[in-house]
């Protein structure tokens, strides 16, 4: 996740753990899916100038594009 402060890196991986989490799987390539939807919709906000909404916007799009619902923080 280039671009982005240690910070937001950390709050991204955290993010794809939770989401991997959620699922109550142990599916390996659910998870590395999961991961690389993280990593691709993290990438749209490479060029972003504000970066403090990034992790909650990642998370929408990846919970929309798996078509999760929402969790207890979402």
């Amino acid at each position: 996740m280039a671009g982005f402060s240690q910070q937001s890196e950390d709050a991204l991986r955290a993010l794809a753990d939770r989401l991997v989490d959620s699922l109550g799987e142990r599916d390996p390539e659910q998870s590395h899916r999961i991961r690389g939807l993280v990593s691709a919709e993290a990438a749209r906000f490479d060029e972003a100038k504000v970066r403090a909404f990034v992790p909650i916007l990642v998370e929408r799009a990846v919970r929309h594009r798996l078509d999760i619902a929402p969790g207890p923080q979402g």
